[in-house]
């Protein structure tokens, strides 16, 4: 822009003959385009460069005329732009609610194919996630378009699990739906290996996990009286049973069995709990704890990896909450 202000300020001073007046015209005509009152130098107040004023003699028809040419100084810019931080501000906030989506998602799909029931009304476990997704401010639309591709996937798509290496000693597990395990491998491959993971051969990393049944219910109460439960557990053939906290820093108690007793132990708790979900989770037998700078790797390793529609849990022997 100042060299288009430069290219026209010289047309009009090489036409103009009075030096005079030109030297009183044109720093006016300049600083005018410039929105300034100080004619003497820049209006950036970090810069503040001098304008240069020359005098050009030029023959024109046989006559000498003279003219005052004002360099004007580059225009000092900001350093950055109002537009670019609100799209950097806007592609976060999308990036994060995107994450939301497709988790939610995936819990979808993983409860239908557990259940084999994908209406709602007709499955518990399925009613809450919506109605967290509903909280979580997730469309309707989207939530209709996951019920619908989870039914259409469980008709047309099996249960693969895929095991490998991840950086600083860790072992994976991931648990994928896929009508095509080939194409799925490869492509979970292709992201995994710049972060120094890998996809070996099944039962590489089974030795890392156990392999148990999960039960989880409601915890309403706040003094939580845990001999009362370990006796519910007992009495439905449960190992063992926790209190821990979910995403939305609810509690809930944990009942532990063995994955071939996983329906047999769940029948025998509705009676006394209020179960909101079941599934066959790997447990890790040792875990690895990581460093602050292999922990930012490790998070965004999974997060890699549960971004493919095909994932529906990844399983890793770290400690910590992302365990």
């Amino acid at each position: 822009m100042a060299a288009a202000y430069s290219n026209f300020t010289r047309k009009i001073l090489l036409n103009l003959t009075d030096v005079k007046s030109s030297s009183k015209l044109l720093p006016a005509l300049i600083c005018s385009i410039w929105r300034r009152r100080d004619y003497s130098s820049c209006p950036n107040s970090s810069c503040r460069r001098p304008f240069n004023i020359h005098r050009l003699c030029r023959n024109w028809g046989g006559a000498t005329s003279q003219a005052i040419l004002i360099s004007v100084p580059k225009r000092c810019m900001a350093g950055h732009s109002k537009w670019q931080n609100i799209k950097r501000t806007k592609t976060a906030k999308d990036s994060e609610r995107n994450k939301v989506f497709s988790q939610f998602a995936n819990q979808i799909r993983a409860v239908v194919q557990a259940t084999g029931v994908s209406n709602p009304k007709q499955n518990a476990t399925l009613a809450r996630i919506i109605a967290d997704a509903k909280m979580k401010n997730v469309p309707s639309a989207t939530i209709d378009a996951a019920l619908a591709a989870a039914a259409k996937a469980r008709d047309n798509s099996s249960v693969v699990f895929f095991e490998g290496r991840g950086p600083c000693g860790t072992f994976f597990i991931i648990e994928a739906f896929t009508a095509k395990p080939t194409k799925t491998k490869n492509d979970l491959q292709n992201i995994i290996k710049r972060f120094g993971a890998s996809i070996g051969e099944s039962g590489m990393a089974r030795h890392a996990f156990d392999k148990k049944g999960i039960i989880m219910a409601t915890l309403s109460e706040e003094n939580v009286d845990m001999d009362k439960y370990v006796d519910v557990a007992i009495e439905a053939g449960a190992e063992d049973v926790t209190t821990e906290k979910d995403e939305m820093d609810e509690s809930f108690l944990k009942f532990i069995c063995d994955p071939t007793t996983l329906m047999s132990v769940k029948g025998k708790l509705e009676g006394e709990v209020d179960v909101r979900s079941f599934m066959v989770d790997y447990l890790p037998l040792t875990t690895v704890t990581p460093q602050p700078q292999e922990q930012e790797v490790l998070e965004k390793l999974i997060e890699k990896m549960e971004e493919n529609p095909d994932v529906q849990r990844v399983f890793f022997n770290v400690s910590g909450p992302d365990s």
